[in-house]
């Protein structure tokens, strides 16, 4: 089979999965019926879901109407430039805040940091969120092993494993920071990976370089700059223990589910319900405690697919219908990795699939070797993030936008929003993507900085040469700082990368927030946020190392 056949199949059997297991997440029988008018599933159909939580708005959604997970599968997807770099700084910046305004689910988890990442000192690596509902280092939940396919799709067939690990760390850890939820993530992304390249289901006395690499996680965060110097010191405070023992832990909870699902495939030769059942009540897979954990939800799903690899839609069923376990997104990545082998396309379209196939190939590409399009996000040197969702959809220049994707087409207006002036109303952005926004009716103007860019040169390698182009110490400009003269906007984020580079030198420390105190517009906010982000940094620098010296 060719490599964007085995791509295709893989997207289209994971969104299939998703599209039919949303029906049925967090529902028992009663609930489906409701939902569906039966309280079995045979295929796609319309359903009615609450929409904005427990007293949020009842849509009809549309039939192959897929969740979060597929929402933020394609988020990741767009996030990967066309030379095959993952744009974390776009992930995180741009597309989960905007995410959480067309969000068709989602965990508390991924809605916590998204909201976080609002804030413009916040960074992807350093998102340590704490509120009621979620703690971003107890956060070890599947919303990230749920998204990461694209990295194991734009992987060159046999290259290192290595680096497609470290793209789905820096995934994970945006979102996610307890190891099993970085764990699950990687685990997963790497039977994937094994998947596209034999176009078969790695079985289990295959995983052996996957448990090496596993155990091996700690090593390469070590090795991630960004990582090193912020995320793991604050890590280590925030979960009062060193970050090897953390992993350690989480690791030897994955093998020891593993070695269960091993002994579980041999069970019920010829039937994958009875056995999967077993696998979900010895696991935890109904119980509230561990309901999603990312390493339990990888498991069930390479358990499904090692069970029914020549069966995508014996095991999607199977997971959809075990009512009380995460449905969608164990049907999902079950249908990714049996789909790099499946034989044929889902039996019923998604929405979006000519999107979905288009995504598909662009990464194909990537994985060949070729140079694909890259996604336009906005400037982030000028970008803001919504203030609140409703602000996610506005006009410019008479066109309806949503902010940081694009231009987009209105579609149907299916449910008013229980405010005045407010209704609900699907959209198809200028690439083919259909989201459902909540709306004003008159929509507020968005600014030009609201918009994608239209470049197709890799915005992060540019925006790197520009920084140097203008760095403080590094040209005549220096020299007017202290002067009316007014800069070239520059870039918060890269400045603080300057200072951490120079190991926090005063004088690159001062020059830039004299540049920044000279820039005309925003110059107040981004001195303030620089001097926030240098501050963690230097106070992470000071936990690590003390630690080294104890």
């Amino acid at each position: 089979m060719e490599l964007n056949q085995r791509t295709r199949r893989s997207a289209l059997w994971a969104a299939y999965g998703d599209a039919l297991g949303f029906i049925t997440e967090l529902a028992d029988e009663s609930m489906v019926k409701r939902r569906t008018g039966t309280r079995t599933i045979d295929g796609l159909v319309p359903w009615t879901r609450r929409i904005g939580g427990k007293f949020g708005t009842d849509i009809r959604l549309p039939k192959g109407c897929y969740s979060d997970d597929t929402q933020l599968r394609l988020a990741t997807s767009r996030s990967i430039r066309g030379n095959g770099e993952f744009d974390v700084e776009a992930f995180a910046k741009v597309e989960l805040p905007v995410w959480s305004s067309y969000a068709l689910g989602g965990g508390n988890a991924t809605k916590c940091a998204a909201e976080q990442l609002c804030s413009p000192d916040s960074r992807w690596f350093s998102n340590f969120f704490q509120t009621k509902k979620s703690d971003y280092v107890k956060a070890g939940g599947n919303g990230a092993a749920m998204r990461i396919q694209p990295h194991a799709w734009c992987s060159p067939t046999h290259s290192s494993t290595w680096l497609l690990a470290r793209d789905i760390i820096r995934n994970s850890v945006v979102t996610h920071g307890h190891p099993t939820g970085i764990l699950g993530a990687v685990f997963h992304g790497l039977c994937l990976k094994f998947g596209m390249d034999h176009g078969r289901v790695v079985q289990a006395d295959e995983l052996g370089a996957v448990f090496e690499l596993l155990s091996n996680i700690p090593k390469l965060i070590r090795e991630d700059r960004e990582l090193s110097v912020f995320w793991i010191p604050q890590w280590e405070d925030k979960a009062s223990q060193r970050l090897d023992v953390g992993f350690h832990d989480s690791f030897q909870e994955l093998r020891r589910d593993l070695d269960k699902a091993m002994v579980a495939t041999q069970h019920y030769q010829s039937d994958i319900e009875k056995p999967y059942h077993d696998l979900l009540n010895d696991l935890g897979g109904f119980a509230k405690a561990t309901l999603g954990s990312a390493t339990k939800s990888a498991v069930f799903a390479w358990f499904l697919a090692v069970k029914a690899q020549k069966e995508p839609l014996n095991a999607i069923s199977v997971a959809i219908h075990a009512l009380g376990s995460d449905t969608d997104t164990i049907a999902s990545m079950a249908g990714a990795l049996i789909g790099c082998g499946a034989s044929c396309d889902p039996p019923e379209d998604t929405m979006d699939k000519s999107y979905l196939i288009s995504e598909s190939d662009r990464l194909t590409k990537i994985a060949e070797g070729g140079v694909a399009d890259s996604f336009r996000y906005p400037d982030l040197l000028y970008w803001r993030s919504p203030k609140v969702q409703l602000d996610a959809i506005g006009v410019k220049d008479g066109q309806f936008f949503v902010a940081g994707l694009g231009m987009a087409k209105p579609l149907d207006v299916v449910a008013d929003g229980k405010a005045k002036d407010l209704s609900w109303q699907w959209f198809e952005l200028e690439f083919g993507q259909r989201v459902l926004l909540r709306r004003r009716e008159s929509p507020n103007q968005l600014s030009t900085e609201s918009l994608p860019l239209f470049e197709k040169e890799g915005r992060a390698v540019t925006e790197r040469k520009n920084a140097q182009d203008h760095s403080p110490l590094k040209n005549s400009e220096a020299k007017s700082l202290g002067t009316e003269q007014r800069l070239k906007p520059a870039s918060v984020n890269l400045a603080a990368d300057d200072v951490i580079k120079s190991n926090f030198d005063a004088k690159i420390i001062g020059a830039w927030l004299l540049r920044f105190a000279n820039e005309s517009e925003g110059g107040v906010d981004k001195a303030i946020a620089f001097a926030a982000i240098v501050a963690k940094a230097k106070n992470a620098r000071m936990l690590r190392d003390s630690r080294k010296t104890n």
